[in-house]
């Protein structure tokens, strides 16, 4: 039985409110509470694509998913350059403030409901080397408004 004095491990943060406070600014600055769902979804969708290449590029996966460059060049120029944008103002938020968390986010949903935004994912764990089966342990939701 443990002592009441004895120190507690925090809880980590769930990974959608770490997502919800990564993204946030990027969402507020491009879309603004009048944009389009499609617009919305457009750029978290951009925003789960950077996390999850930081996170496979510091595990030493960079190999294991197409790299948004190669998705990108199938956009028009223009697209394609705010775009790339975007994505680096995104891998710099990630490296300046979210760069321990090495956490992949797995299936995720963005919803609205009376004009505020909710954002739900479930992690997956990066497999070790010699297993490739992600798991996914947990699931959370975070108002992105």
């Amino acid at each position: 039985m443990p002592h009441d004095d004895a120190p507690q491990t925090p809880a980590p943060t769930p990974l959608s409110e770490a997502l919800v406070d990564y993204f946030r600014p990027m969402l507020e600055e491009r879309a603004g509470p009048d944009a389009q769902p499609s617009l919305r979804r457009l750029l978290v969708t951009l925003a789960v694509r950077v996390w999850n290449d930081a996170v496979l590029a510091a595990r030493g996966l960079s190999g294991a998913a197409p790299s948004l460059q190669e998705d990108l060049d199938k956009l028009s120029d223009r697209t394609a350059e705010a775009l790339r944008a975007v994505a680096q103002d995104l891998a710099d938020r990630k490296r300046l403030y979210f760069a321990d968390d090495l956490r992949l986010v797995g299936r995720w949903e963005l919803t609205a409901d009376k004009g505020r935004l909710a954002f739900r994912c479930a992690p997956l764990l990066p497999p070790p080397a010699a297993d490739a089966s992600p798991r996914a342990p947990e699931a959370g939701a975070a108002d992105a408004t």
